[in-house]
């Protein structure tokens, strides 16, 4: 199991906004990624939660439209443009212990420079859940490494680093269900698969000391960028 979202006090906040505007809802939600998720529950429940003076309901009934998931899937896009600006690359070192010298490589100031959307599309997993998959979509990050090496004198070298993914590829399931008379969102399987990333390292002036780095830097910016999308 991934995780959970409990979904009583949110329903029971739905019914109390009468005429309040959902799209006011949707765009508190696009600041969490989690609540992202829930959605398509939130504005395409019927039935979500009653309750009046006389008697209360301890369960929940939800029923999720197919041209809800549809228009999901047109706006996604949208919100992951405004998520994807937000992620953050940590500073990245290896140590050189190949050559007849040793040292480090640093690897700063990771930037997205360029970000195309994949596609979305949702459907219904019966008997009681979810699942979206994205296909398609390209970005592109630069940044900077810089190296220390130690061979009879120091050498001090640096360049950049360019990484471009294309067809990044998400797929999330969940379940809806009660636990103690708590809705919940069950996130049961969660994977993203980049399929094409390419990472292109330059700069220095002595090849071969960059060659002692060059595969090793490689796997590990795509581990760590497999890792942050």
């Amino acid at each position: 199991m991934f995780g959970c979202i409990d979904l009583l006090e949110c329903l029971s906040f739905l019914t109390g906004l009468g005429g309040v505007s959902l799209w006011l809802i949707a765009t508190s939600l696009m600041h969490n990624s989690i609540m992202l998720l829930a959605w398509p529950f939130f504005f395409f429940a019927a039935n979500c939660f009653s309750r009046n003076a006389g008697e209360q309901f301890s369960t929940v009934r939800i029923r999720i439209a197919e041209n809800g998931l549809r228009f999901f899937s047109k706006i996604a896009h949208h919100i992951v443009d405004d998520e994807i600006w937000k992620i953050t690359f940590p500073q990245i070192t290896i140590p050189i212990e190949d050559g007849p010298g040793t040292g480090e490589v640093n690897t700063t100031e990771f930037t997205l420079r360029r970000f195309k959307s994949p596609i979305f599309s949702f459907k219904l997993t019966p008997p009681n859940g979810f699942a979206w998959q994205s296909k398609g979509g390209s970005a592109e990050l630069d940044a900077i490494w810089l190296l220390g090496y130690y061979f009879i004198a120091p050498i001090y070298l640096s360049g950049y680093i360019t990484a471009k993914m294309d067809n990044i590829r998400v797929y999330m399931e969940t379940n809806l269900l009660v636990r103690d008379e708590h809705p919940q969102i069950e996130i049961t399987d969660c994977s993203v698969d980049i399929q094409k990333l390419n990472v292109y390292i330059t700069g220095g002036v002595l090849q071969w000391i960059i060659n002692l780095f060059r595969a090793q830097l490689a796997v590990v910016i795509k581990q760590t960028i497999h890792q942050k999308v």
